[in-house]
C-alpha cells in the first residue's frame, strides 16, 4: 500500500513535470488560493489520500475547495487534454479557466470538444483573442463556429428544483426545458452579435454544443433530456428562425466522471439526431 508522504511526493512531481500547470498558472492559483502553490498541492494530495468527511480548509476556503474538487483531482485529465489542444487556444485561456468553478465547466468543455475535433482530423483555426466564438474550423469551403455552454440550473422561477431527499416527486420537464432554451437562445444572441461586429459572416455556420452534466439532479430518469433538447429545437423551430444554424452538439455525461468514452450527439437541421464516440 502507498503511503501518504509517496503519494504527496508524486502529487509534487506530477505538477512539476507538467506542461497545464506553468509558473503563470501557479502565480494565479497562489493568488486566488491565498497559499504558496507547494503547500496547497501537498494539502490536497493529503486530503484526497485521506478523505476525511469533515475538510478544515486553509486560505480562501472557496477557492481552495474548487480547487482540490475541480482542478487537482481531475489534473492527469487537464494535462492530456492540454497537450493536444494547447496550440488552438489563447494565451489567457487556462487563466480563465482556473478562476471559478463555472468558468471551469464551461472551458472544460471546450478543451474535450476540440480534443475530439483535432482527433477526428479537422484543423481548427486559432483566434488571437478572446472575443470571438469559441470553435472555428472550415468545412466544405465554409467557415463554421462552434459556441459552447453548460446550462445552469438557474435561480429564477424557472431553477430546477433539487430532488427530495426521499427520492419522490415529479421531474420538472418544463423547468429543464426552460434552462436548455434559454442557453442556446443566449448563444444564438451572442453569435448575433458577432455578425453585426463583422467577426463572422452572415453566410459561415453555427454549431451550438450543449452540455447538461449540471443539470443531472434526477439521475437516471434523466434518460429524457435528449426527447427534451429535440422539443427545445424543433418547437421554437430553431433552424428555420436562425439561417445561419447547422447543428447542435450535445453530450449528457459530467465532464468529471472516469468514464473512457466521450459520446457526442448531433442533431441536424431536420431534427435527426447523429452519434459518435471517441475514447479520451
Amino acid at each position: 500500500m502507498v503511503d501518504i508522504s509517496t503519494y504527496v511526493n508524486n502529487g509534487k512531481a506530477f505538477f512539476n513535470k507538467s506542461s497545464f500547470f506553468n509558473n503563470n498558472v501557479r502565480k494565479k492559483i497562489e493568488n486566488k488560493s491565498g497559499v504558496d502553490f507547494e503547500q496547497l498541492v501537498e494539502w490536497c494530495s493529503t486530503q484526497c489520500y485521506n478523505r476525511p468527511q469533515n475538510i478544515i480548509y486553509i486560505g480562501n476556503s472557496e477557492y481552495v475547495a474548487f480547487f482540490l474538487f475541480f482542478v487537482y483531482r481531475h489534473k492527469e485529465t487537464l494535462e492530456m487534454l492540454w497537450l493536444v489542444v494547447a496550440e488552438h487556444v489563447d494565451k489567457s485561456f487556462r487563466i480563465r479557466l482556473l478562476d471559478n468553478e463555472i468558468q471551469f465547466k464551461q472551458y472544460l468543455w471546450e478543451l474535450y470538444l476540440k480534443y475530439y475535433l483535432i482527433n477526428n482530423g479537422y484543423s481548427l483555426i486559432k483566434s488571437p483573442r478572446n472575443d470571438g466564438p469559441d470553435i472555428e474550423f472550415n468545412y466544405a469551403n465554409h467557415n463554421v463556429y462552434i459556441e459552447c455552454v453548460v446550462p445552469m440550473v438557474g435561480d429564477n422561477e424557472f431553477k430546477v428544483p433539487v430532488m427530495k431527499t426521499n427520492g419522490c416527486g415529479p421531474i420538472p420537464f418544463e423547468q429543464l426545458k426552460c434552462r436548455l432554451k434559454y442557453a442556446i437562445d443566449a448563444k444564438i444572441n451572442k453569435y448575433k452579435e458577432y455578425i453585426d461586429k463583422g467577426l463572422v459572416r452572415r453566410d459561415d455556420k453555427l454549431i451550438i454544443a450543449v452540455n447538461t452534466s449540471d443539470l443531472d439532479l434526477y439521475g437516471e430518469l434523466m434518460d429524457a433530456k435528449d426527447l427534451l433538447l429535440l422539443e427545445v429545437c424543433s418547437d421554437n423551430h430553431l433552424f428555420e428562425n436562425n439561417s445561419f444554424l447547422d447543428g447542435v452538439i450535445y453530450n449528457h455525461k459530467s465532464i468529471f466522471e472516469n468514464d473512457e468514452t466521450f459520446k457526442i450527439y448531433y442533431i441536424q437541421k431536420d431534427y435527426t439526431v447523429l452519434t459518435d464516440s471517441i475514447n479520451i
